[in-house]
């Protein structure tokens, strides 16, 4: 699998439409159900006293998310506070405003909650309920705050993306394909994308000169 999947096409060659630049978080539209938006997970999430987290498997879209809230954060008045953990990150990073300046206004954003320490995470809960700030997780598992969105990955929802990022994907990769790209990687979306672009590549790189 290739995961350094955003260099440059060649001169003659468009953009592999399933790089890395078009489908990391914050380059992607999330895409919602229905009658969701930002505009009413943000409603659930202030009647809940701006606590509040989307639960979802690794890959399942949950970063694609919060990075679609932060300026609807922001433009709601919230002081954001964004921390992105990664794998064996115990602890949170130094913030700015550090946790002495959090007010009713903060909002602690911690994509990843899980990763840290049951110890760590009382802690910042500790923090949250004296300060009166925010506090939206993402997380793999619940974490005991009132949960805005559970995330389930489909075969429908990688189709909705295939056809977002690359309208004629068909001409190339059928639905049929993605389902069993999706199936086989385990049912995670990020990693689908990455099997996607691989696929593409095959596709369309020019036959070997074998003379």
């Amino acid at each position: 699998m290739n995961l350094t999947n955003d260099q440059d096409a060649s001169p003659d060659s468009a953009p592999n439409p399933f790089s890395t630049r078009f489908t990391r978080p914050g380059a992607m539209r999330f895409q919602f159900e229905p009658g969701e938006s930002c505009g009413r997970l943000l409603e659930q999430l202030a009647a809940h006293g701006w606590r509040g987290q989307i639960v979802g498997p690794h890959g399942s879209g949950k970063s694609t998310l919060i990075e679609q809230l932060l300026p609807e954060l922001a433009a709601a008045g919230r002081i954001v506070v964004r921390h992105s953990l990664r794998r064996g990150q115990r602890r949170l990073a130094a913030s700015e405003p550090p946790p002495a300046e959090w007010n009713a206004q903060t909002q602690l954003v911690v994509d990843g909650c899980e990763q840290l320490s049951w110890w760590n995470r009382w802690r910042l809960w500790r923090h949250c309920r004296r300060s009166g700030a925010g506090l939206l997780v993402t997380t793999h598992r619940p974490l005991g705050l009132p949960t805005l969105r559970t995330m389930r990955p489909s075969a429908t929802l990688v189709r909705r993306l295939a056809r977002q990022l690359w309208p004629e994907h068909d001409r190339l990769i059928t639905d049929r394909e993605i389902d069993l790209c999706f199936e086989r990687q385990r049912r995670n979306v990020r990693e689908t994308l990455f099997a996607l672009y691989d696929l593409y590549e095959l596709r369309t790189s020019p036959p070997r000169d074998h003379s």
